[in-house]
């Protein structure tokens, strides 16, 4: 099957549709990344089992294994460059590091998200240190079929769906970062991260929009963030099922809904429209510090302009994101 043959099928969740048309509009391939330490060498059939039991036989060709055992050549840009390229879907980067060996797993994000990612880590973790292949294979099978129950929902939500006339939610216009925080994907990447004595992030995030404002760097309201729509039902799925909700910080409004934006932007212009303006903002929040960045190891290459994200149980708020002047985000960022 043709490589771009692949994401015509009717096999993917609202989620992962909305980003094939992202991608397509942007004329570039966005990809979820992670670093998994391996106390010992992994045979390369391991790799395909993956793709082949986790997502299907037909994604096989599209398989790149690489190998290093230099430290410069981990990097995570390094390791994307085949899925920014629309060369590979899936990458594993083997680097050979006697102290430290490990495993780089790059996926193109219409696959997978960073859920999909933890859970590869899982499932390798455990094979690479007990060795059963039965529980390897379910694992696997469960995380795929999941991902296809999914999807099956999502399309018995769209034949029973009808419009709510009477919602009233309102969105201002999307953040947009200027001067000191302007941002630019040709720059280099700079990673900023914070101690913070709450686990409050709300709080956190507040301190820092004033900031922002007090300066002049900030226009607009409504910033993106993301969510699982996992639940527990499709815990262990493999697949993209993170999807993004506005939140318009100064005004204290959230979106409540129960499905994700992108299902109901499939059923309704109105969301279309609310789902459009989370893809114009040039600043997105996630919870969870290994949802956003670097995965351990630098990459200039995102999913996101600017990514502000916090650890609950570190208490760290991190900023990241290829900022035109670096020094002078530094300068802003002391003031918390």
């Amino acid at each position: 099957m043709e490589f771009n043959n692949l994401f015509f099928r009717n096999v993917y969740s609202a989620e992962a549709k909305k980003l094939i048309t992202y991608s397509l509009l942007q004329k570039r391939a966005f990809v979820v990344s992670k670093k998994i330490k391996i106390a010992s060498l992994i045979k390369k059939s391991l790799f395909y089992d993956i793709v082949k039991l986790g997502w299907g036989n037909e994604y096989l060709p599209f398989v790149t294994i690489e190998y290093s055992n230099s430290s410069s050549d981990d990097r995570l840009d390094f390791v994307e460059d085949k899925i920014i390229n629309h060369q590979s879907l899936f990458v594993f980067h083997f680097n050979y590091d006697f102290d430290e060996p490990s495993v780089t797993i790059s996926i193109n994000h219409i696959l997978a998200d960073d859920y999909t990612m933890q859970e590869l880590d899982n499932i390798i973790t455990e094979y690479v240190t007990y060795g059963n292949d039965l529980k390897l294979k379910n694992r696997l099978l469960s995380g795929q079929e999941q991902y296809k129950k999914y999807v099956e929902f999502q399309s018995r939500y769209r034949e029973r769906y009808s419009k709510i006339e009477n919602s009233r939610t309102i969105f201002l216009e999307p953040i947009k970062l200027k001067k000191n925080m302007k941002w630019d994907r040709n720059c280099e990447w700079s990673n900023f991260v914070l101690n913070i004595n709450t686990l409050d992030y709300e709080s956190s995030l507040e301190k820092l929009f004033e900031i922002l404002k007090f300066h002049n760097c900030i226009e607009g309201n409504m910033m993106s963030m993301s969510q699982n729509w996992r639940g527990e039902k499709y815990s262990n799925a493999l697949g993209m099922m993170t999807g993004l909700l506005p939140y318009s910080f100064f005004a204290k409004q959230k979106l409540n809904i129960g499905t994700s934006l992108e299902l109901l932007a499939s059923c309704d212009i109105k969301y279309n429209k609310i789902l459009s303006i989370c893809y114009e903002t040039d600043l997105y929040f996630s919870d969870s510090v290994h949802h956003v960045g670097c995965f351990e190891i630098q990459s200039n290459r995102f999913r996101f302009p600017v990514g502000v994200s916090f650890d609950n149980f570190k208490m760290l708020l991190k900023l990241e994101g290829c900022f035109s002047f670096p020094n002078e985000v530094k300068k802003i960022l002391k003031e918390l």
